[in-house]
C-alpha cells in the first residue's frame, strides 16, 4: 500500500469512496466540490491510500499556522481492519510536524462511537470544548453538482449536452468528448460525467477512458453498474474489461455511424 498525494485522475474512485464511507453526510458536501475547493488551498495536504492502482482511503488535511485539522478520512469498507486509517493519520501526522504545526484537531459526530474508538486508540482524547459554527455561504443544495473544480459550469453543460448524443450500443471517449464539445480537456469531461446526479437524462455510462476501458475501480459498485448498463446495450467488454472501440465507438454528432 502506497500512501501519496492525491491527482487529479483519483476524482472519480474518490467520490465513490466518499459516497460509500459518509452516507449520512449532509447534501450540500458535494464531494466534487469539496475537493475542488481543498484543491485551491493545500493540495499538498489531500492525501490517498492506493493498494494495487486502487484508492482505498482517504485524509484531507489542513495548518492554519495555529494548529492542524484533519477531515475526510475515510477506507474502503472492504479494506477496514488492515491498518489503512491508522497510516493515513500517521502520515497526516508527520506531514503537518514537519510544516512546523504544534496541535492536530479533528471533529467526529458523536453518535460516531466507533471513530470515536478508532481515534482514542491513536491517541486523541475528547476536550472540553464546545463546537460552533457559522456558514459563511448558504448552502448549495444539489443537483449533486457543481461538481465544477474550476468554476466551470457552462462548460460542464456542453459536455453533458454532447454526452445525452452518444446514442444506446455506442460508446465515446472523454477525449472525443471534449474535442466535440471544445474549449476543455478530457480531464474536464471526467469531472462532468463524475457530477452528473442521480436519475439524470446524461448517459455517464457510455463514456471511457481512451483506453475503452471503466475508469471507475474495478470490483466497485460504480464499475459493476456501469459494467452492466452497457452491457445491457449490447456493448461487450472482453475479459479485460475492454471495449473493442473500432466497433462501438461513436462516431460523433451528426454522423452516419458505420
Amino acid at each position: 500500500m502506497e500512501i501519496r498525494p492525491y491527482k487529479d485522475e483519483d476524482l472519480p474512485a474518490v467520490i465513490e469512496l466518499w459516497r460509500v464511507a459518509f452516507p449520512d453526510a449532509p447534501p450540500w458536501n458535494e464531494p466534487a466540490a469539496d475537493i475542488a475547493r481543498n484543491l485551491e488551498v493545500q493540495r499538498e495536504l489531500f492525501l490517498v491510500a492506493a493498494d494495487g492502482g486502487e484508492i482505498v482511503g482517504t485524509a484531507v488535511a489542513g495548518y492554519d499556522g495555529h494548529r492542524g485539522w484533519v477531515y475526510y478520512v475515510a477506507v474502503d469498507p472492504g479494506q477496514r481492519r488492515r491498518g489503512i486509517g491508522t497510516a493515513l493519520m500517521r502520515r497526516v501526522e508527520r506531514d503537518l510536524a514537519g510544516a512546523g504545526c504544534p496541535k492536530l484537531n479533528l471533529q467526529v459526530r458523536g453518535a460516531n462511537r466507533e471513530a470515536v474508538r478508532f481515534y482514542e486508540s491513536l491517541g486523541y482524547v475528547a476536550e472540553d470544548r464546545v463546537s460552533l459554527g457559522r456558514r459563511l455561504e448558504e448552502p448549495k443544495m444539489p443537483e449533486r453538482t457543481p461538481g465544477n473544480p474550476v468554476r466551470s459550469t457552462g462548460i460542464h453543460e456542453r459536455i453533458r449536452r454532447i454526452a445525452r448524443l452518444i446514442p444506446s450500443g455506442r460508446v465515446a471517449t472523454y477525449g472525443q468528448i471534449a474535442a466535440f464539445a471544445g474549449g476543455c480537456t478530457p480531464r474536464m469531461v471526467g469531472y462532468a460525467m463524475a457530477s452528473v446526479p442521480s436519475g439524470s437524462d446524461v448517459p455517464w455510462h457510455r463514456v471511457m477512458n481512451s483506453k475503452g476501458t471503466i475508469s471507475l475501480r474495478s470490483g466497485s459498485d460504480g464499475h459493476e453498474a456501469q459494467r452492466g448498463m452497457l452491457e445491457s446495450e449490447g456493448v461487450a467488454l472482453d475479459e479485460r474489461g475492454r471495449v473493442d472501440l473500432e466497433r462501438f465507438a461513436w462516431t460523433g454528432p451528426g454522423l452516419k455511424q458505420g
